[in-house]
């Protein structure tokens, strides 16, 4: 069992993103770790979705891993929406390859 880190947005509404990408990784065995970077109503295809921007949860969380000692195998990466989030993510998948 791979232990992956999903890193992407949740639509409340629609089969897209993190809804998805969980149950598939589980099917395959793996330890699916969810890390949303925005929560949506539905996905952004849809007229006059809401949105909300988790970025200062991120680090957050991302501490709170570490603090754990929980470790990942792979991170997988999808919707950002903030340059800022790109930079922490840049930020992380360095710290990962450190500790490899």
């Amino acid at each position: 069992m791979k232990n992956i880190l999903c890193i992407n947005d949740l639509s409340c509404y629609a089969h897209c993103s993190l809804a998805v990408a969980m149950p598939v990784l589980a099917k395959y065995g793996h330890r699916a770790v969810a890390l949303p970077t925005a929560l949506f109503s539905t996905h952004t295809g849809v007229e006059g979705f809401c949105h909300f921007d988790t970025s200062p949860f991120l680090q957050q969380a991302q501490e709170h891993f570490e603090k754990l000692g929980l470790q990942f195998d792979w991170v997988y990466s999808g919707f950002l929406g903030t340059t800022a989030q790109v930079d922490w993510l840049g930020d992380l998948f360095a710290k990962t390859q450190k500790q490899k």
